[in-house]
């Protein structure tokens, strides 16, 4: 979201030094905001439950090697071939990440929920601001923006492996490997018993 937000705010002066008219700047972010609008409608029914994280790790990378090639070469055929798979996914991966939290039914869903919210918010507003100050050395603001996309991807790779499960002592024999007992079933733990003989 928050390299969604960044470049909605700073695509013209950062396009600007490579001798984009202001012009084909609008044109790639009016771009970005419709096919992030089709992405929105699109993308969240169709990934199912078993592809939502793959579904944002895709989006990383895609962002990632969108971004690189924006660093690279910033002209008007590469920012077109880069803004529309990066505004067809970027906006519609919130909502999937949401859903893939909720339908995971883990008692931390809603605070993973209120998480994803405010980082969001919170991560367009630092990364806006620290865009701000870099607008004279536009690579380095689109590799900072594919470190971003690939830390997503990375943390899609975490949730497709439930990482944010947290065991209890009921589902410790579902979560450990090799099929350990439960916590505090061990063959001589748990708590003492009397003898009521």
């Amino acid at each position: 979201m928050g390299i969604f937000i960044s470049l909605a705010t700073w695509l013209e002066p950062l396009l600007v030094p490579a001798g984009v008219p202001a012009e084909t700047s609008g044109a790639l972010l009016l771009a970005i905001l419709v096919t992030g609008v089709v992405g929105c409608v699109v993308v969240p029914p169709s990934a199912r439950a078993g592809t939502r994280a793959r579904t944002l790790g895709l989006t990383g990378i895609v962002t990632a090697t969108s971004c690189v090639l924006l660093a690279v070469s910033p002209t008007p055929a590469v920012g077109i071939a880069a803004a529309l798979p990066v505004g067809f996914l970027l906006l519609a991966v919130l909502p999937v990440a949401l859903s893939l939290v909720e339908g995971a039914g883990s008692p931390s869903a809603g605070a993973i929920t209120s998480i994803l919210w405010l980082s969001g918010n919170a991560g367009g507003i630092a990364v806006s601001f620290c865009v701000g100050q870099l607008l004279d050395v536009p690579s380095v603001v689109f590799v900072l923006f594919a470190a971003l996309a690939l830390g997503m991807a990375a943390l899609a790779r975490w949730l497709e492996h439930g990482g944010y499960e947290v065991a209890g002592a009921d589902g410790h024999d579902q979560l450990a490997p090799g099929g350990h007992p439960r916590v505090g079933q061990e063959s001589g733990t748990g708590p003492p018993q009397r003898d009521l003989a």
